[in-house]
Parts: structure tokens; sequence; C-alpha cells
């Protein structure tokens, strides 16, 4: 059997770092982890498929790999991390055999550095496992566990912290302004000032309780 530690070492998540958190506490309400195959040529000729679940969507970007898209479906922030809840979505490995591995409900844990999620093994579930551990840079490392799986499932070489690629996640936390309004609101406050500048005799006092 050939091994594929090559072939997961060669699954990159696209991107690099997660998008700066507000410090503050917050709600995050959406947005998206995009995933670049670029094991899909690996995949093919160990006789493994992948393909997206649930809402995730795929795309082929300009060399003609698959891009799956992971919608955010919720989470929280605080102090700079986060739990970032990608529900109802995942990916289904499978080869020619019949025999499949799905992963999906993906949970981005930054405090932990952990991502876990729901993994099945030939339509029988297996609970919630810790799939990739996320190392500086935004890599992510397999897991025992993840590992193990790929094992007992494709009868496959494949062993622990093999680098797995970079994540690319991008949340939308709620009450917080994105890039574009941020740059709304600092045209708005250069506008105002440049009248307060005008109106020299207009004074503000402000009351203290």
């Amino acid at each position: 059997m050939k091994s594929v530690r090559s072939l997961m070492s060669a699954l990159i998540l696209s991107g690099s770092a997660l998008a700066a958190l507000p410090a503050g506490a917050a709600t995050i309400t959406g947005g998206t982890t995009a995933v670049t195959l670029t094991s899909a040529p690996s995949l093919a000729s160990l006789g493994l498929s992948v393909s997206p679940t649930g809402t995730a969507t795929v795309a082929t970007d300009a060399s003609g790999l698959p891009v799956v898209t992971f919608p955010i479906t919720g989470g929280t922030t605080a102090g700079g991390n986060a739990i970032i809840e990608h529900n109802g979505s995942g990916l289904l490995f499978s080869n020619g055999g019949g025999a499949t591995l799905g992963i999906g409900n993906f949970r981005i844990d930054t405090a932990a550095a952990l991502i876990t999620g729901d993994a099945s093994a030939n339509g029988s579930a297996l609970g919630i496992v810790p799939l990739f551990k996320l190392a500086p840079g935004a890599q992510l490392l397999l897991t025992a566990e993840a590992a193990g799986a790929f094992q007992t499932v494709f009868n496959a070489d494949v062993v622990e912290n093999t680098i797995v690629g970079t994540a690319a996640v991008n949340p939308i936390a709620a009450g917080v302004p994105e890039p574009a309004t941020w740059s709304l609101m600092i045209l708005g406050f250069g506008a105002v000032g440049a009248a307060m500048r005008r109106r020299t005799s207009v004074r503000v006092r402000f009351a203290h309780a």
C-alpha cells in the first residue's frame, strides 16, 4: 500500500493566519474558512477522492485545484482568542472500494490551539474527534486520532504531527466594523475634523458626573 504521509503533508489549507480578532468579548456571526486542496492529484494517485459535504462549496482555482469553502456559523471571541464553529459542513474522503472517512462540523479553539469535529468511518459515527493541532504560522498538524482514522479506514501510513497545511479563517464578529466600514468611518472622522476646524467659534463642554 502506498504511503499517504506525503499526501497529507501536501494537503494545504489556503491562506495564512487567522484574521485579527477584537480584544474584547464579541459574538461571531458569520464569515468563511477556505481550503485549497493541493493534494487532489496525490489523492487521485492513491485511489482516494475528497468531496465537500453539507453547506460546504467547492470551486476551482487558476491552477485547477479544488477550493472548498466552509461557512462560519457562529462562535465567540474574548481576549484575542476565539471559538469558531462551522456546523453543517465538512469533507468526505473515499476510495474505490467503498471505504469512507467523513469529518465535519469543525470547531476551532484558538486558545487550545486545536480543531475538533465530528468524524465517521464507513458511515458509523466516531463522535467528536480532535482533528488538527494549530501550530505557529497557522499550520495544521494531524492529531494522533485523525492519523489513526486514516490508518484504520484506508490502511494508510499516516502519522501524528504530519503537516496538513495552513488555514485561511475570516470570521465576522457582531459590532466589529469590516475593513471597508473602517475606511468609511475614517473618512467621516476626517470630514468632521475639517468642519470643526472651520467653525472656530464652537466650543464643546463635557459634563462630569
